[in-house]
């Protein structure tokens, strides 16, 4: 522009009276007779290039506007005249008593334009030496304001880690895209208060939340940020030394429970493992059977076609067809599945619902499938199995059932691969059971009369006295005590405990 002779002031004014509302924010410098600035490419160009030899000059005549493409802005070249000039613009704006510099809207700062100099801090040459002048005159610095500088990206500024204890950072009002641009401030180890509103980058989160993690995640020693004071994180102080307890294979928190459960267990896998008709009387007639099979990728196998892993069966209509409900279609499946041999020094079982007389439980392990006559080989597999059984005097009836079965781990393998299958294996019963030789001891009888009051409902009296009547024989008193029951002949007082 032909105004080298006017203020920069007057040159900006008429411009910007002539834009349709968009803001010439811009540096001019002085080069001969012209003042030049720098735009990137877009709408505001084009309405600069229509106003060439359109605005009146005060002295006569029109000005000339030239818009030529060029790569970015002039460099400024930072000479010790320069850099002096920088040195007393940053002595006005520093506080000693707050030890605070404010370097908010650096470039327009009345200095450098009148001496037409472009300082905007997304230069690198002027980034350089404002830190260089930071690190050897505010040593001590412990807040610094960078608000409205057009920066993009803090890279540069991790060279004052470890030199300065800042402890406060204003960035509001710049053109920081994303979070990764905040890189350079992780060297900034006692920085606690952040400001980064009105940038870009907030727009990428659709919750604060997301925005407050994001940042957190690169500067977790940030106690504050955009003005709000952050919770405080969640984690451990220091790595506390200690031995984790020993595994459980066996987990019950009721050791009433304990022996019908390894009853239960005995008898299912007996059956399961043998004659799977038998299976009939296990389950109650409503129940339910889901099976998942894992990491199959054989389509061919038995288990397939009743397949309801639920992360690949997304059909609602295939979930609810491959539901078996009721106990003969549930046995009948059964039936139908290759035969196994279950290894019961793999089993661990674990209760996870106690209510009433309902237990749910897990019994995980592994057993053999398409094994030879010699009980070795065939194909070892990992099991998990989901019970929900209900009580009752006369047993356990399985309500849910959920299978899980998919080949065996390595570690699984090294140890259970050469465990040779033996006929009617069994959990060690912890309930006694009277001997075959009639009376049961003292101890067995506690144990049997705990748990017929359990089960009963009667105190430990009446559960005795019917346990005696029926020669301690489990059943028989369990069926002595349901038909009395039914007909109304059991006196109050045999519930009062």
């Amino acid at each position: 522009m032909n105004t080298g002779t006017l203020a920069v002031q007057w040159v900006k004014k008429q411009i910007q009276d002539n834009l349709s509302g968009q803001p010439l924010d811009v540096q001019m410098t002085l080069e001969g007779n012209a003042w030049v600035c720098y735009l990137p490419a877009g709408p505001l160009v084009e309405q600069i290039r229509r106003l060439d030899k359109k605005l009146n000059l005060p002295h006569g005549g029109k000005m000339a506007v030239n818009i030529t493409p060029a790569h970015g802005p002039p460099q400024m070249q930072i000479d010790e005249n320069v850099k002096a000039k920088i040195k007393t613009v940053m002595a006005s704006r520093y506080d000693m008593a707050t030890e605070s510099l404010n370097l908010s809207y650096f470039y327009e700062d009345p200095v450098f334009h009148k001496e037409g100099w472009s300082m905007g801090l997304w230069r690198v040459n002027v980034i350089n030496a404002v830190i260089e002048l930071i690190i050897s005159n505010t040593p001590n610095l412990r807040s610094l304001d960078l608000s409205r500088n057009k920066i993009r990206d803090m890279q540069m500024w991790a060279k004052l880690g470890g030199k300065i204890p800042l402890q406060r950072l204003n960035l509001s009002d710049n053109q920081i895209p994303r979070a990764h641009a905040l890189e350079g401030l992780k060297a900034l180890k006692e920085l606690r208060d952040l400001d980064l509103t009105r940038n870009l980058l907030r727009d990428e989160y659709k919750d604060m939340p997301l925005y407050v993690e994001s940042i957190r995640k690169r500067l977790g020693q940030l106690t504050r940020l955009d003005g709000v004071d952050l919770p405080k994180k969640i984690g451990f102080d220091a790595p506390v030394k200690t031995s984790l307890p020993t595994p459980l294979r066996i987990f019950v928190p009721n050791e009433e429970l304990r022996g019908p459960l390894e009853k239960f267990v005995k008898d299912f896998f007996f059956c399961y493992d043998g004659g799977r008709q038998d299976l009939l009387h296990a389950y109650s007639d409503d129940a339910q059977f889901s099976l998942e099979y894992l990491r199959s990728p054989d389509r061919n196998h038995p288990y397939y076609p009743y397949n309801r892993n639920l992360q690949f069966t997304t059909d609602n209509s295939t979930r609810i067809k491959r539901l078996v409900v009721g106990k003969t279609a549930i046995v009948n499946l059964f039936v139908s599945l290759p035969r196994t041999q279950h290894i019961v020094e793999s089993f661990s079982m674990d209760i996870f619902f106690i209510e009433n007389a309902i237990t749910g439980f897990n019994l995980s392990g592994c057993f053999r499938e398409d094994f030879p006559a010699s009980a070795k080989g065939g194909t070892l597999r990992s099991f998990s199995r989901n019970f929900l059984v209900q009580s009752s005097l006369t047993g356990m009836s399985i309500l849910s059932d959920t299978l899980g079965v998919t080949l065996a781990t390595t570690e699984q393998s090294s140890q259970f691969a050469d465990v040779p299958v033996r006929a009617n294996q069994a959990l060690p019963p912890a309930v006694p059971q009277p001997t075959a030789a009639g009376i049961p001891d003292a101890a067995v009888q506690s144990a049997m009369v705990a748990q017929f009051a359990t089960q009963s409902g009667m105190n430990e009296q009446f559960s005795r006295m019917c346990l005696v009547d029926n020669g301690w024989d489990f059943d028989k008193a369990a069926g002595a005590f349901l038909l009395l029951h039914k007909e109304g002949k059991l006196p109050a007082e045999a519930f009062i405990k």
